[in-house]
């Protein structure tokens, strides 16, 4: 069964990156412990 993970990022590009690099890595983690594909969507907006 595939799992779905989305992930709204706000920040500048800095928080951006290391938000959606900890919700990419949840994704893995979550996919590996119940042997199943993970889906992964990460929206990101950056503030001036």
């Amino acid at each position: 069964m595939a799992g779905r993970i989305l992930a709204i990022c706000e920040g500048d590009a800095g928080a951006i990156h290391h938000r959606a690099a900890a919700a990419a890595g949840m994704a893995q983690k979550h996919a590996a412990e119940n042997a199943a594909e993970a889906d992964i969507l990460i929206a990101g907006a950056a503030s001036a």
